[in-house]
């Protein structure tokens, strides 16, 4: 998925995957809920993702709450921090590694 927000590319394809965090019920279940985070060439920090009609990928039609398209969020260091963190120690599935945020040196 591509997205262009406030003049920034976020691109699935060519950012590189830092972790996945998938709540632990079957899709479609309302709770059901998906999230990558992403890294940027340009170190920029984004989530791609998904979810049921109770998360916060929630769309609403007809005043009523249904799954909700896939998304891309931009998100601080801070937040990926965060995000990082609260994923490894709730009901979440977590695949993924901590990256070093310093620039590689040769």
């Amino acid at each position: 998925m591509k997205k262009v927000i406030k003049g920034k590319t976020y691109n699935t394809r060519t950012a590189v995957l830092i972790a996945t965090a998938t709540r632990k019920l079957a899709s479609p279940h309302p709770y059901h809920q998906c999230e990558v985070l992403y890294r940027t060439e340009s170190r920029e920090y984004f989530i791609h993702g998904s979810g049921g009609s109770m998360t916060r990928y929630s769309k609403f039609h007809n005043k009523k709450r249904h799954p909700g398209d896939p998304g891309i969020r931009p998100v601080t260091k801070q937040q990926k921090d965060y995000w990082l963190k609260s994923k490894k120690n709730r009901n979440y599935s977590f695949i993924g590694e901590m990256i070093s945020d310093s620039k590689k040196t040769v």
